[in-house]
């Protein structure tokens, strides 16, 4: 009986931080617009930093760039109170398409990212993962960025409202 609760838990803590609540409002202490540095923690990229400029809507809807791509459909959702406070997650997580190179210099194009957020006054800190693979060919992997530290700009990022295929 004991075992068969122990799996019961496992289960559902992995459940949990493996699906993330449906999309919903933004807690109000992070609308607004965002603007950092991500710092690229793969060897195999010359760039080593990625600028990353937010809007997060109080609809929760949230667009910008990451390095040199667009991000599209982005949305913002609060990781479960229980995931977190087992320090499983960071308390916010934005996922979204990309849309061009990530980084236009070496040609690195992916189609997916996720940021895990946590927010401390004015600052918004946490870690960048792409889509990719973990195996095979620079082009094929995944990028990843820890130490992230985005902080609330002043005004509404211009790079943010940029049509496809822009310069930002």
């Amino acid at each position: 009986m004991r075992t068969a609760a122990s799996c019961a838990v496992a289960l559902t803590i992995a459940a949990l931080t493996c699906a993330p609540l449906a999309a919903q409002r933004a807690d109000s202490a992070v609308v607004g617009s965002w603007e950092g540095q991500a710092p690229i923690t793969v060897s195999w990229t010359a760039q080593r930093e990625l600028t990353v400029r937010l809007d997060i809507e109080e609809d929760g809807s949230v667009i910008g760039t990451i390095g040199d791509a667009r991000l599209l459909d982005g949305r913002i959702y609060t990781e479960s109170r229980v995931v977190h406070a087992l320090h499983l997650a960071h308390r916010y997580a934005i996922e979204g398409r990309l849309n061009g190179c990530l980084i236009r210099a070496e040609g690195i194009l992916r189609e997916r990212v996720r940021l895990s957020l946590d927010r401390s006054g004015e600052t918004l800190v946490g870690d960048l993962q792409t889509s990719g693979s973990y195996e095979g060919r620079p082009s094929d992997l995944i990028l990843t960025a820890k130490g992230l530290v985005l902080r609330r700009a002043k005004h509404r990022t211009a790079a943010a409202h940029l049509p496809a295929g822009s310069s930002p």
